[in-house]
């Protein structure tokens, strides 16, 4: 996997076995069990017409999921495969998680930050459906990384030294 169409990519999961690499663009995914030998297959982008924005990809629960944003602002689509089917499916929450990044999960929960603002969702049941926007939950809006570990979620602002932790992704401590 050396062409520069995965070098750009730059979404990643690990999860059962499997890693995974979604380009950011969604017109290819990548699945290696070694990490050294790749396989390429037709994204989800492409079964659109293209025009969509992966934003975030995260293994949990048994299977990956992968946050879009696309032509349809509205849409709000999430796709889901399990670690060795090489087909997603998809599906669409209400709330909307379109503008969403950085997506990960721990704590039995997935869990993605909305850039330039203080917002976190967070879904506890499987990361295909119901999602909830805890608006304000990061002490100052901005573009936020997170993390997990520990059974610790981690913040850190970009560009700042502003850091908070979260045990549940809900209420977070500077």
């Amino acid at each position: 996997a050396e062409d520069s169409t995965f070098i750009q990519s730059r979404k990643i999961a690990y999860g059962d076995g499997y890693f995974v690499v979604m380009s950011t663009n969604g017109d290819a995914w990548w699945q290696s069990t070694d990490g050294i030998n790749w396989q390429e297959y037709e994204a989800p982008g492409v079964v659109l017409g293209g025009g969509i924005t992966v934003r975030g990809i995260a293994y949990g629960q048994g299977h990956f999921i992968v946050i879009t944003s696309d032509f349809d602002s509205t849409a709000n689509r999430i796709w889901y495969k399990s670690p060795s089917s090489t087909t997603w499916n998809e599906n669409f929450t209400t709330t909307n998680i379109s503008s969403v990044d950085d997506l990960i999960f721990g704590n039995n929960r997935f869990v993605a930050v909305q850039p330039g603002s203080s917002n976190v969702f967070y879904n506890v049941r499987n990361g295909k459906d119901t999602w909830v926007e805890v608006t304000g939950a990061l002490p100052s809006p901005g573009n936020w990384k997170i993390g997990y570990g520990q059974g610790v979620f981690i913040a850190v602002r970009q560009n700042s030294t502003e850091v908070c932790t979260s045990e549940d992704a809900i209420t977070w401590t500077a």
